[in-house]
């Protein structure tokens, strides 16, 4: 896997059962469609408030496809949504891809990630 930077460090991993209900939640995420698969992920933070994940994405397709920042979405423990800053990234076909993804600063942590699946 790629280095972590310097200035971060990984969170205290979220409880796999814990759920947001929020009344303004959205029911629909705004992802746009891909074959992407989440292998797996973990949060990282700085003292500052970054927010990124280090993220293992799965193209199960035969072919490369485009890794696009609309394609995933993080939501943060009060229930807000985001897509990361920028990603934009190649990943072969069935192969399994660790990537940084930085998803800018908020005052809490990431709770989740989301792709939408065809």
């Amino acid at each position: 896997p790629p280095p972590i930077p310097p200035h971060l460090t990984f969170d205290d991993p979220s409880p796999l059962n814990f759920h947001i209900y929020l009344e303004d939640d959205d029911p629909e995420p705004r992802i746009a469609r891909s074959d992407f698969q989440l292998a797996d992920y973990r949060f990282l933070s700085s003292s500052t408030g970054e927010r990124w994940a280090m993220v293992n994405v799965y193209n199960p397709l035969k072919s490369s496809r485009r890794l696009r920042a609309d394609q995933i979405q993080a939501t943060f423990f009060n229930g807000e949504k985001k897509h990361p800053r920028q990603l934009d990234k190649f990943i072969r076909g069935e192969r399994t891809l660790t990537l940084f993804i930085n998803f800018g600063r908020h005052s809490l942590p990431l709770h989740s990630l989301e792709v939408r699946n065809r």
